[in-house]
């Protein structure tokens, strides 16, 4: 078996990649990765440097890690700006540092891509063996983000410091429709649900994909997503090139869901489906409407999942808010390699604060849940 890195998916066969992808995650398919890359989302004006380790065994693709090379803290969603600061305060350089992750994308995956018909164990840590020598040579630290709790186990055992954060994501209990999922809940937030709901009355909802998605929708989405990015005061990563090529090569995964009213659109929720899981990842809007956006993005997607028997939809980062919509907290993870040892020890303390500090979190967290005691969404608490 080889190993070694590439600057650039392009240098590998679409299909061998993708034969290394689970069913479930969009995005470390080569065609979400490679939007990145040709469309200048990513590269040295980002700072998200593509650094990929594969494996190849008689010429095929065995193995790959989604590895950047990076130079600032951006577009990642688990934060070390804790860390960056005790290294400047030291004077050392904490940058460049390998990032594992979708960039700007946080949604939990295999960030180890191993064959299905490969031995897991020889692969990755044959994969790892490369990985922390380019390490040693290039950065301060390695950090794998947003992984799977397998990932997360293996990587410990192989001296990674595990860390633990969370998201609101909403399960699919085998409702029946929207009202079904409704009767879930204490009356007194299902009556918030239904007021919050009169807006899609003040509008014309659309749910469009594939091929229903024409150049209209997608202009008016960078659009959204531009509006939404201003508003906060972001760096638009993603260019209009990325979303004209998900368009052209990767609309099958997506849901789009539009406000349309007098004949224009005036705001929209794009979501990535594959398999049974679906990702919102961005929202935005050109004239306000009060709670449009809790319709956009989290009652029309729930509907749209009960009815097409989709099991998980995670709405991004971050967001206490959802809690009352449905939406209740999941762990997530990451795993931290520090090169320089004194750091390491001190990093590792405070990363162990910080675990207690989640799971507490999400024990209080519990205790804001819209269902009833009798809901099974009361205590599925933990991603398993």
């Amino acid at each position: 078996m080889k190993t070694r890195v590439i600057k650039s998916i392009t240098l590998v066969r679409k299909q061998q990649w993708n034969n290394l992808v689970e069913k479930d995650n969009p995005f470390t398919r080569y065609e979400f990765l490679k939007a990145l890359e040709v469309s200048g989302s990513v590269g040295e004006k980002s700072g998200w440097i593509p650094h990929y380790i594969i494996a190849e065994q008689d010429d095929k693709l065995v193995g790959a890690i989604p590895l950047y090379l990076k130079y600032n803290s951006l577009g990642e969603y688990i934060f070390d700006w804790r860390w960056l600061g005790l290294y400047e305060q030291f004077g050392i350089n904490y940058f460049p540092k390998f990032v594992i992750a979708v960039p700007f994308t946080p949604a939990t995956g295999k960030r180890i891509l191993v064959d299905s018909e490969q031995i897991f164990e020889d692969v990755a840590g044959t994969m790892l063996h490369l990985l922390m020598e380019e390490a040693q040579k290039k950065v301060s630290s390695i950090h794998w983000l947003f992984i799977t709790e397998f990932e997360r186990s293996f990587l410990e055992k192989h001296n990674f410091i595990p860390r633990s954060t969370y998201q609101y994501h909403w399960h699919n209990e085998n409702y029946q429709n929207f009202d079904h999922f409704l009767q879930k809940f204490k009356a007194k937030k299902r009556n918030q649900i239904k007021r919050e709901r009169r807006v899609a009355n003040e509008v014309d909802i659309e749910i469009r994909s594939g091929k229903d998605l024409d150049q209209e929708h997608w202009e008016n989405m960078y659009e959204f997503y531009l509006m939404t990015i201003g508003k906060k005061w972001a760096y638009p990563y993603l260019t209009v090139e990325f979303f004209d090529y998900i368009a052209k090569n990767f609309c099958d995964q997506v849901v789009m869901i539009l406000a349309k009213k007098n004949g224009s659109y005036v705001a929209g929720s794009l979501n990535f489906r594959s398999g049974q899981q679906m990702y919102g990842r961005y929202w935005g809007c050109t004239e306000k409407h009060y709670d449009l956006h809790f319709e956009l993005c989290y009652y029309q997607s729930i509907d749209y999942c009960i009815r097409n028997n989709i099991i998980l939809h995670e709405a991004g980062a971050q967001g206490q808010h959802k809690i009352c919509r449905g939406y209740l907290p999941h762990y997530t993870y990451s795993a931290h390699w520090i090169k320089d040892p004194a750091f390491s020890q001190v990093i590792s303390t405070l990363v162990l604060e910080e675990n207690k500090i989640a799971k507490d979190d999400i024990a209080e967290l519990a205790k804001m849940s819209p269902f009833r005691n009798e809901s099974t969404n009361n205590t599925s608490f933990v991603r398993k």
